[in-house]
């Protein structure tokens, strides 16, 4: 599922775009997300162009009034969680809701809540129509149907008036793919509109889940086959991880998953690189967070077309030698304050059809400027020290 961020200080500005994110996402993708569309914290910001959502859910998202990155991000951990049986559910009983309250626009407190309750459904694909539900009534195959209708209907046999019941007291609606009854009025409200269950979660710099390469050691029981580890870490915490998956050295180890607070780095950590290396580096990345200076780092990076860790932890210990502009969104609205500077007056009509973004590109290069997603950014004059650390420590040896 994905969906589309813009800052609402930023709508309209010349070659602004947003930022796209994938859900569900953990707490660092999607502050990530919110840097590269340059939500400022307490800003207002817009979610949209939603994207491989049930289609049901995708209409009542396009329409709702007002939606948190955290709910929205809530709501889809839980639709990947459903099978597809409870996903068709879902997607149906939405639709009751839309059929039986067209007035009103549902909220996001009614989306959860409504993935919170889909045990209060059942689903019938063997029922496409009204004619299905007529035979399977006069067939008596409906049971747990009629269980659910009133004392004073039992006596009923009428086709007409039993559908009729069934429709009016369960709720039931007919979708492409079946029907839907809902048999229960009770109601869980696992969302009570403000505070979302188990949110946030508490995130390190750093982040793996670790296996044994060796699976075919059965001894071990289920919940000792894989650890989380985080970073920056201490080397008796490292130790202890690697001696609970049985394991001589962290090159024995795969990782399984990784989160960490810069998506970049990421890519590059993997089994080979030295435990030391990435200590040095996420204890760094941890004083960048701690400054605020966490999305200038993101953005000397990319600059840098980083792709290893030495190159990574020299970047984040030289951060002075860049000078950074978070609020550039683009080569064209560059250019275009550029021209407003210089006195030039872009809104002549000659101006109507010039390559500003193009110009901009063009200008940028030759200025030493890079335009990342984070803002623009480039080297000053201070020189750049190369100090990564060489993999000799303690840690190294041991691990």
């Amino acid at each position: 599922m994905q969906i589309h961020l813009t800052a609402g200080d930023y709508k309209g500005r010349d070659g602004y775009s947003g930022a796209i994110l994938n859900l569900p996402a953990n707490q660092w993708e999607i502050e990530d997300a919110r840097e590269r569309a340059h939500i400022e914290k307490g800003k207002s910001y817009e979610i949209h162009r939603f994207k491989d959502w049930p289609g049901a859910v995708t209409f009542h998202l396009i329409l709702a009034e007002e939606i948190s990155l955290e709910e929205i991000n809530f709501l889809s951990s839980m639709i990947t969680q459903m099978s597809e049986e409870e996903i068709l559910i879902f997607d149906s009983a939405l639709k009751i809701r839309r059929v039986s309250d067209k007035d009103t626009v549902m909220t996001m407190k009614e989306l959860i809540n409504t993935a919170y309750n889909l045990d209060k459904f059942k689903f019938y694909k063997e029922i496409p129509d009204h004619f299905m539900l007529e035979e399977v009534c006069l067939q008596g195959d409906l049971l747990d149907y009629v269980s659910h209708i009133p004392d004073q209907y039992m006596g009923l046999q009428e086709k007409k008036k039993i559908i009729e019941v069934l429709k009016e007291h369960g709720n039931g609606i007919f979708t492409e793919k079946g029907y839907l009854y809902r048999f229960s009025d009770d109601w869980n409200e696992g969302y009570d509109g403000v505070n979302l269950p188990g949110y946030p979660e508490e995130l390190s710099i750093l982040s793996m889940l670790l296996k044994n390469t060796d699976e075919t050691n059965e001894d071990q029981a289920d919940d000792q086959k894989s650890v989380w580890i985080t970073f920056p870490s201490e080397a008796d915490r490292i130790a202890t991880a690697l001696l609970t998956l049985g394991v001589q050295s962290w090159k024995d180890c795969v990782i399984v998953e990784k989160i960490c607070a810069v998506p970049a780095l990421a890519s590059m950590i993997t089994v080979d690189t030295d435990l030391l290396m990435i200590n040095e580096l996420t204890d760094a990345v941890k004083s960048l967070w701690d400054d605020g200076d966490l999305t200038m780092y993101k953005a000397a990076l990319e600059y840098e077309q980083c792709l290893d860790c030495g190159l990574a932890l020299d970047i984040a210990l030289n951060l002075a030698c860049y000078d950074f502009d978070g609020y550039c969104v683009s080569q064209t609205e560059y250019m275009k304050t550029k021209f407003c500077e210089g006195g030039i007056n872009i809104s002549d009509p000659a101006f109507d059809f010039f390559d500003f973004d193009g110009y901009g590109r063009r200008q940028i290069g030759n200025e030493g400027l890079g335009y990342t997603a984070y803002g623009s950014i480039r080297r000053n004059e201070q020189p750049f020290v190369r100090a990564s650390a060489e993999p000799d420590s303690e840690m190294s040896m041991q691990l």
